[in-house]
């Protein structure tokens, strides 16, 4: 479905985020469930043809013709049966890996910002279901648009880090467990955050020893600052230098000035100072 115009030279994959087709394919699965039961109870009909079996008032077969018919239903399996080798994923641990390898990026107690659902998920699960790197605050600006998940920000226990667990380059050094959450504001003061700030011209924001300028035609939508990017620039006057602050793309980070500021590491790229 994805640049038909490559034709057979790339491998091909099924893609579960096609939710465009959702709509056509569930209206067809309708018509083949119907068209099923019709099949059904044309065989339970043609199957009812003793004199001792009683056809009931409506006409149709009698029960037990429908329970011999029932077989007729494995049809509904060709699907599953004929599209098995091609979509499965047996094997396939790409997802998970990477979302370990993203994390394990962070320096332990780090922030790291994230785009959406495809660099976010699979570091929710590792987290949480493979207790992977649990100390890690992971942000995704979707969520920062929204009251609730900047309240889990300010309320939600920092996490103990366990060094015996995490990457051997981080074993040496003493990462002290940071104290309080990582943005300073009360919950009344999260709330009042504006959806947006129109920006006309460049602005200046400073923390330390960064000089950001973010520039109005760098936003998106152009001219307008987000709360999410609000709320990022408030986490890192609260929380940096004391936890480091990434992000899992440069895009970001260049939307509000912080290319300069923007070192590689790893997965991610990391908000240094200098």
């Amino acid at each position: 479905s994805q640049a038909p115009e490559l034709g057979d030279n790339v491998a091909r994959t099924v893609r579960d985020r096609d939710y465009f087709y959702i709509w056509s394919y569930s209206a067809w699965g309708v018509w083949a469930a119907l068209g099923l039961v019709y099949v059904w109870q044309a065989v339970a009909e043609l199957l009812d043809r003793s004199p001792d079996e009683a056809v009931d008032k409506a006409g149709y077969a009698t029960r037990r013709s429908w329970m011999l018919a029932t077989p007729v239903l494995v049809i509904a399996l060709a699907p599953l049966i004929g599209n098995w080798k091609a979509a499965s994923h047996r094997g396939d641990t790409f997802a998970a890996d990477w979302g370990k390898d993203m994390l394990n990026s962070v320096e332990p107690y780090g922030i790291l910002i994230t785009n959406g659902d495809n660099d976010t998920f699979p570091l929710w699960y590792a987290q949480e279901v493979e207790g992977v790197r649990q100390d890690v605050l992971v942000l995704v600006t979707s969520y920062l648009n929204t009251d609730w998940f900047v309240r889990q920000v300010i309320r939600n226990p920092v996490r103990e880090y366990d060094a015996a667990k995490g990457p051997a380059i981080y074993r040496n050094k003493v990462w002290p467990k940071p104290k309080g959450p990582p943005l300073k504001w009360s919950y009344a003061e999260a709330d009042a955050q504006p959806d947006y700030i129109e920006i006309r011209e460049a602005q200046i924001f400073k923390q330390g020893n960064i000089v950001a300028e973010i520039k109005p035609e760098n936003l998106v939508p152009h001219g307008a600052l987000m709360r999410d990017q609000i709320v990022t620039l408030s986490l890192i006057k609260d929380a940096y230098p004391e936890r480091s602050i990434f992000f899992s793309t440069g895009g970001y980070g260049r939307q509000l000035g912080l290319a300069p500021y923007s070192l590689r590491q790893g997965l991610v790229e990391k908000l240094v100072d200098h």
